[in-house]
């Protein structure tokens, strides 16, 4: 008798909606409740991405930091009702705004992108599974290249998941690994950089390989702490945190404010 293995696919952005919280994905996806329901850092995330890929869309010498206000303008949400308020809506559209436009005008117009939005799949043997990875923006700098990724805001378990998942992919898509990889979140300003090496590797196959399997089996547990995205959750009734002690603990987060 033959048994069939079941083939394993990863994606990225599944397993960054798992790792934000296990729970809320179990409860959206496992049970189909609530499939349409994005939250406030979402929308603003899709009006980043086609900033970004409206910019570089562009011949360099067009590319200013008026066009990206203006992309970033045209795309953003009027659903002002699921921010926290009028001027919270207010604050991160400037901060966002600000902060896209510093990074991507210090990237010389002479270096085009080598990967925008472009999504890269690889069968990786040690996990028996079928990653596939969106890579925003990848350049060229010096002798290699360099992946970045833009993140509304910062989410301690999504980056090393990013930084494990982007060096075994790039590394398997193209023969050689970045030189660097970038995370910089919009809220903050702030910018994450990895650097890789060919001896670390084997431990991010070994970090995507547990990963991997919490996905698979959709092991739950709760957060240690509530974020400001606890409070704009459609679950949070079924919560184990109870929705006292999440609005409590979101209020205590909002540290970019």
């Amino acid at each position: 008798m033959v048994t069939m293995m079941r083939q394993v696919k990863l994606a990225d952005y599944e397993l960054e909606e798992f790792l934000r919280c296990p729970h809320k994905y179990v409860h959206k996806h496992e049970h189909h409740l609530n499939q349409d329901h994005l939250n406030w850092r979402q929308l603003v995330q899709y009006a980043v991405n086609h900033a970004i890929h409206d910019y570089y869309s562009l011949p360099p010498e067009s590319r200013t930091a008026a066009g990206i206000r203006s992309f970033l303008e045209r795309q953003w949400t009027n659903k002002v009702r699921l921010f926290e308020s009028f001027p919270h809506f207010h604050r991160v559209k400037a901060m966002v705004t600000e902060h896209l436009v510093r990074e991507l005008t210090s990237l010389p117009l002479e270096t085009p992108p080598i990967l925008l939005f472009e999504s890269i799949s690889a069968w990786i043997d040690e996990l028996r599974a079928e990653i596939s990875l969106i890579v925003q923006l990848a350049y060229w700098s010096g002798e290699s290249y360099t992946i970045r990724k833009f993140m509304v805001g910062e989410d301690p378990a999504v980056i090393p998941a990013f930084f494990h998942m982007t060096s075994v992919m790039a590394h398997r898509a193209f023969g050689k690994l970045p030189e660097q990889i970038e995370v910089v979140t919009l809220l903050t300003g702030q910018k994450q950089t990895y650097r890789p090496q060919d001896e670390e590797l084997e431990a991010s196959i070994d970090y995507l390989r547990l990963a991997s399997r919490l996905f698979q089996e959709k092991t739950v547990h709760v957060k240690r702490e509530a974020d400001y995205e606890c409070t704009a959750c459609p679950f949070t009734e079924r919560c184990p945190r109870g929705t006292e002690s999440i609005s409590a603990g979101a209020r205590g987060r909002k540290s970019w404010h």
